[in-house]
């Protein structure tokens, strides 16, 4: 998946040398669940102020392609195919569509006992959702998306007309079509280069050239029959995960 860093509201549990001295703050849900967090661990014997890191705001670029503007989609294609294999070549790879997101495996992975426990106990009192740990509130947030864009997307005759000429555009120029639900197609060709990136995960640069300059010839195809497609579900796409996201206390 293209990276985009999602900011758990435990990301605060990482920075410890945080001052008080400019600190931004706010109502939404993530910075509640930061106060929360931060009692606890104070209670603990750790102090820790709330904060919250920036996110960088969307180029207009990104913008565009969320809105599914033809133009900048291809730009962006013509030289990151869907996003997958540039990522071996290129040092920054932007998001193919400013929308996806996914939750950073590295806060996880330096979460001390207490850090885990006060977020665990904080996502319960914010969110009122039952979780054990923080993968677990990983995987019900990723089933939250999935079930939204299930409910708002996949069920959407205009979204549905319009992703069955969409699949039928991408068989026709040979590619595997296993499925025309919106929320599938949309990625289908995408999600194909992740496996096989997976399957080829050790390619030097030079390795991983080969393999881009076919994702590219693939993403502009899928373009070109998905543009009709792109410009309704994109923008719907995108405000959806902006809405599961505030509700959840995920920055994105």
């Amino acid at each position: 998946m293209p990276k985009i860093l999602v900011v758990l509201a435990v990301a605060i549990l990482l920075t410890g040398c945080a001052t008080s001295q400019a600190l931004p703050s706010g109502t939404s849900k993530r910075w509640q669940q930061e106060h929360v967090a931060a009692a606890c661990l104070k209670a603990r014997g750790i102090e820790q102020i709330p904060w919250a890191p920036d996110l960088p705001t969307p180029t207009a670029e990104q913008l565009r392609r969320r809105q599914g503007d033809h133009t900048a989609m291809r730009a962006y294609r013509d030289r990151y195919g869907h996003g997958v294999f540039a990522t071996m070549i290129y040092p920054e790879v932007p998001s193919a569509d400013g929308s996806d997101t996914w939750l950073d495996d590295r806060f996880v992975s330096t979460l001390s006992e207490p850090h885990s426990a006060c977020y665990v106990q904080a996502v319960k009192q914010v969110l009122g959702r039952d979780v054990t740990d923080v993968p677990h509130f990983r995987r019900q947030y990723t089933r939250a998306v999935q079930r939204a864009r299930q409910r708002e997307l996949d069920t959407d005759p205009r979204l549905v007309e319009l992703a069955r000429g969409y699949g039928a555009c991408l068989a026709g120029r040979g590619y595997p079509v296993g499925s025309t639900v919106p929320s599938t197609i949309a990625t289908l060709e995408r999600d194909r280069f992740s496996t096989m990136l997976r399957d080829n995960a050790s390619l030097t640069p030079e390795q991983a050239e080969p393999f881009l300059h076919e994702e590219i010839a693939s993403a502009l195809d899928d373009l070109e029959c998905g543009r009709d497609f792109f410009r309704v579900y994109n923008p719907r796409h995108a405000a959806l995960s902006e809405r599961v996201a505030a509700e959840w206390g995920v920055a994105q």
